[in-house]
């Protein structure tokens, strides 16, 4: 038996698109941009 087993988040959309992967991916590029401000 499990307790307190909750909240969960869920990271994948209706389309099966991982939104974790999306973020990830988007602030990746922002951090090139702001690396290239420097």
């Amino acid at each position: 038996r499990v307790k307190d087993f909750g909240p969960l988040t869920v990271g994948i959309d209706a389309h099966g698109n991982s939104l974790y992967h999306d973020v990830q991916t988007a602030a990746q590029e922002k951090l090139k941009e702001l690396y290239a401000r420097l």
